[in-house]
């Protein structure tokens, strides 16, 4: 018997994603290690759809940044990380999924 008979369904290789979870995944790549924090990633989309500016977030782009958070990370495309802000309070951002590089600045410091 081949490979092929013994497939029984067409595994697609890449997730279909929607013209919203593109923009925000995209938003996500670009943040790199640092993450970027649920309302901003709402706030982005919402630029992206018109709605308002980036740095404008409403009483919506929360739970905006949220559902396209957690459709990707239900595909394996996202998830959530912890990170210290600079005033020692901890925060929870997105990031790409998987294993990320330590960015460090010149001293050896990491810069979150």
């Amino acid at each position: 018997m081949t490979n092929a008979a013994w497939q029984l369904f067409d595994v697609p290789t890449q997730p279909k994603l929607t013209d919203r979870q593109e923009h925000a995944l995209t938003v996500i790549q670009q943040a790199g290690a640092a993450g970027v924090h649920t309302d901003e990633l709402g706030a982005a989309v919402h630029a992206w759809q018109g709605r308002h500016g980036s740095d404008d977030i409403c009483e919506f782009c929360a739970s905006a940044g949220q559902e396209l958070g957690r459709a990707l990370r239900a595909k394996g495309l996202a998830q959530q990380r912890r990170r210290k802000a600079v005033g020692g309070d901890t925060v929870t951002v997105w990031t790409v999924a998987g294993r990320l590089p330590r960015e460090r600045d010149h001293e050896g410091v990491i810069p979150f």
